[in-house]
């Protein structure tokens, strides 16, 4: 009886699709539940309570640790699909100049979305953790107030937008990726390319566009507050 054995490398690039596509359903749950401050000050604090587990407690007060543990699992998360995704990614002049070769040969915009996700996936390396070291030490600084503070009064936007743009980009272009990789729909690519790509552009331009929004708006609550 023969045991069919799965290749290695297509066990860890399963894998980081995996770990890509929980990373983009969390990414874009949490753009939704943050946005909700373009909703009110109610409805971000609904959320914030809710995330902290206030209906498990009598007082309301919750468990502000949940965030840390939240955060904690993202970054866990993070750092396993930046290691599979590092696998993949030119270490050296020599294999940098060979893919800009490739690309001005092959000029197809799968090769370009995939530069695109390299440049992203970078920005986020550095941009993510600083991020998550607030959430992971301060669980308790969220909130209407507490984060419109901390956007405004410490300059948070300044991690933030960038990180935005990036992480939206990153996820979108991804999960096209995913899709046409694994063959997901099991149809011809030539169908579904233009209506993925067309989707794709859709998905980032709108959650960028709400993010910057909920951003503007911790930033101008903050300035109230001052």
């Amino acid at each position: 009886m023969y045991i069919l054995r799965i290749p290695r490398q297509a066990q860890l690039d399963a894998l980081q699709s995996l770990t890509g596509t929980l990373l983009a359903i969390f990414l874009w749950v949490h753009l939704i539940l943050v946005s909700s401050i373009l909703i009110g000050h109610d409805a971000m604090l609904w959320v914030t309570k809710t995330m902290e587990g206030a209906f498990l407690t009598p007082d309301g007060s919750g468990y502000p640790f949940i965030v840390s543990v939240i955060a904690a699992s993202i970054f866990a998360l993070f750092v396993v699909h930046t290691i599979l995704a590092c696998r993949k990614m030119p270490t050296n002049y020599r294999q940098w100049k060979s893919l800009r070769q490739q690309m001005q040969t092959v000029r197809h915009s799968d090769t370009k979305y995939w530069m695109i996700q390299a440049v992203t996936g970078i920005v986020i390396m550095f941009l993510l953790p600083p991020h998550l070291f607030v959430m992971l030490m301060q669980p308790e600084t969220i909130g209407p107030i507490k984060s419109s503070l901390r956007i405004y009064e410490q300059g948070f936007w300044l991690l933030y937008l960038p990180l935005l743009i990036a992480a939206e980009l990153h996820a979108a272009f991804g999960l096209y990726r995913v899709i046409l990789k694994w063959d997901v729909f099991s149809i011809s690519l030539r169908d579904v390319r233009p209506t993925l790509a067309m989707i794709k552009n859709v998905l980032s331009a709108l959650f960028i566009v709400v993010g910057t929004a909920a951003l503007v708006t911790y930033f101008m609550i903050g300035m109230d507050l001052q």
